[in-house]
């Protein structure tokens, strides 16, 4: 999730759109942007998108990981079956190697050689507070085996669809009318199948409604920033108008605040060798090209804040910083 600041500029032309009210104006405004899943508003901006293709692909394609119990027997690695008591040596080593940390540590784990585990492990607790926990490890009956299998092997395309979580509805419905709407208000994909009673019957198309130039979930004015417009004479608001906004002010408050500070930082990095700049020092510690490079981010942290120079000019830092 991501949190942005959107600074929106009404034109007399939208307010006047909206009645004089700025807040309606400024909905008026984002409201081509919304995302459709989470607001629910389907309105003109929502479209119906064929993903029959992609998810076709995706069901051709996609494998999951299943127990093999015997020939077309298939069962779900999370059954309390194949889980079992951990002895007291395996707890040993699983404490030796990630720390009881409480609800938000690492509480479940596969082998790993260079932690001395060569089995995979769940720690769990009915009360994070009082850290009483209850292990247990991974076991399969004799002749079971873990595979990955293809999800084409283990259920029709109609069936996967319904495993994706899509509203399965006959070919021919109307998924504009208000009672469609409401029913499945919380799915947003559909799959028009021939037969929705038959399990095994042919999909016909697969569409997701959705604004296709979604950019918000939600949002609110202010928000984290609240009171962040300054205004000429010195006021704080949300909504101001802009020959009020008082931002070449703040402008030079700030070159006045920080313009000797600047100096001061520049002399420190003077007197020191050649600092990286942090772009430098990514690349630096980056290995590989394209979809195969690989940040050290860790080392890259570590280097650049041990600067000379960016130590100096942090040294320099005023206390209002």
């Amino acid at each position: 999730m991501s949190h942005f600041a959107v600074l929106c500029l009404v034109s007399s032309a939208a307010l006047a759109a909206a009645d004089g009210d700025v807040r309606g104006a400024v909905d008026n405004m984002l409201e081509p942007f919304h995302e459709f899943e989470c607001t629910g508003m389907d309105n003109e901006f929502v479209q119906d998108i064929d993903i029959t293709d992609e998810t076709r692909e995706e069901y051709m394609t996609r494998s999951t990981s299943k127990v093999w119990l015997g020939v077309g027997q298939y069962a779900e690695e999370s059954e309390d079956r194949f889980w079992h008591p951990a002895t007291s040596a395996q707890i040993a080593a699983i404490v030796a190697a990630f720390p009881e940390e409480g609800i938000f540590g690492t509480n479940h784990g596969r082998p790993d050689e260079a932690k001395s585990i060569d089995f995979r492990w769940k720690r769990t607790s009915s009360n994070a507070g009082d850290r009483t926990y209850t292990y247990t490890v991974f076991g399969l009956p004799e002749g079971a085996e873990v595979l990955d299998v293809p999800y084409k092997d283990l259920m029709s395309f109609h069936e996967y669809c319904v495993y994706c979580g899509y509203n399965v509805v006959p070919h021919d419905a109307n998924l504009s009318t208000p009672e469609l709407r409401e029913q499945h208000k919380a799915k947003h994909s559909h799959a028009l199948v021939e037969d929705v009673a038959d399990p095994k019957s042919d999909v016909v198309k697969v569409i997701n409604r959705t604004n296709p130039d979604a950019k918000w979930d939600w949002y609110v004015v202010g928000g984290r920033w609240k009171n962040h417009l300054y205004t000429k004479d010195g006021g704080v608001g949300d909504i101001l108008p802009l020959a009020e906004w008082g931002f070449e002010d703040r402008v030079e408050q700030a070159r006045v605040r920080f313009g000797g500070y600047y100096d001061i930082v520049k002399a420190a990095l003077d007197a020191h060798p050649a600092t990286k700049s942090w772009e430098q020092v990514r690349a630096d510690y980056t290995t590989g090209e394209g979809d195969n490079a690989k940040l050290d981010i860790d080392g890259a942290r570590t280097f650049y804040n041990d600067q000379p120079g960016v130590l100096a000019a942090r040294a320099c830092a005023p206390s209002s910083l």
